[in-house]
């Protein structure tokens, strides 16, 4: 009889709505892989409540009590993230491995610290650079791979939803977010555009608050225009007030010389991000349709977990992350500045 392969235990550091409406949707596509142990919260009503949800008995208050109490296992830190720092190096420093959410870090000095802490305890630090990880993007890149539109001339990404109960989230607290809607979520296209068509050089944006909105110091609007070096365009339009229909809630359209890849998107947290994509060339149209909404978070759990068994530090995102983060804060230099900005 096989012996039975052991399950890797993974404990949460604030379990809250994106470990709900992502991870966990995943994990029930891995069983067989991971162990689900402690949950970890300062919040004892908001711990409990979690607890009961996802059938976790282990409930700590604090990291240095959940470190304490298990020395092994991986670490999920779905915290707010001005918190992401602090806790990401104390779980790399007692000897865990760590995928955190995105960003990485309110400032590069933090997200600097947190490479440097994976870097002298050889622990994996692996960002939740989501969006890669989904079936529909993964055909794009190959589409774009194998040449099927030839040269990539520009590529457009936009993101509108009507989300109005953000204006109460801890997301529009720029002390704890670090912004508005970019540093909500600008980093999964700044990470998706790099992937796809290599690295950016310059950029320029504006944001703008809805007159409507009770923080009119805070971006929930914003349009990007990026440069690449291998001389394509991009654009990046965002926002958290622009009503659309929930299958065009996000596109991303992507031209070359030979044809045109379009994707047409669902609401995330519903329906798992593209359902469709389009590729366009004279005289014919492809669809190629992805219908499982938590494959894309099984995938992203299963790369970590392949990391960590296979301790290759090097092949963690971790960088990618600190990239991303370099951009974002670019381009709300460039929003204040009124300036296109290197980077």
């Amino acid at each position: 009889m096989a012996a039975e392969k052991e399950l890797l235990t993974l404990d949460v550091i604030g379990p809250g709505a994106i470990c709900r409406n992502a991870h966990f949707p995943g994990m029930t596509l891995l069983e067989d892989r991971v162990r689900l142990r402690a949950f970890c919260d300062t919040n004892r009503e908001r711990l409990e409540k979690a607890g009961r949800e996802f059938h976790v008995d282990e409930l700590y208050n604090s990291v240095e009590e959940l470190l304490a109490a298990h020395p092994d296992g991986a670490v999920l830190n779905t915290t707010p993230t001005a918190e992401h720092a602090w806790t990401t190096i104390a779980c790399l420093d007692a000897g865990r491995d760590v995928l955190c959410e995105k960003p990485i870090a309110m400032t590069l000095e933090e997200a600097d610290a947190m490479l440097e802490a994976a870097k002298r305890n050889n622990r994996i630090l692996q960002l939740g650079l989501l969006s890669r990880f989904a079936p529909c993007w993964q055909k794009i890149k190959s589409l774009i791979d194998a040449g099927e539109i030839g040269d990539v001339m520009s590529i457009t990404m936009t993101q509108y939803w009507n989300q109005t109960t953000l204006y109460s989230d801890w997301r529009t607290k720029t002390a704890v977010s670090g912004g508005g809607i970019i540093a909500d979520s600008a980093v999964h296209w700044i990470d998706i555009m790099r992937w796809l068509l290599g690295e950016m050089t310059e950029l320029t944006a504006i944001g703008a608050a809805a007159p409507d909105s009770p923080k009119q110091d805070v971006d929930d609007t914003a349009m990007v225009l990026f440069h690449f070096k291998g001389g394509q365009i991009g654009t990046l339009r965002n926002s958290w007030r622009h009503m659309r229909p929930s299958n065009e809630a996000e596109t991303v359209e992507i031209y070359g010389t030979k044809g045109t890849i379009i994707g047409n998107l669902q609401t995330p947290w519903i329906n798992g991000g593209i359902q469709h994509v389009r590729l366009v060339q004279p005289g014919e149209t492809k669809v190629y349709t992805y219908q499982n909404p938590k494959e894309r978070y099984a995938n992203q759990l299963n790369t970590f977990f392949d990391l960590v068994e296979s301790r290759d530090c090097a092949s963690a995102s971790g960088p990618d992350g600190r990239r991303a983060l370099e951009i974002q804060l670019a381009i709300y230099e460039a929003m204040a500045k009124r300036t296109w900005v290197n980077v």
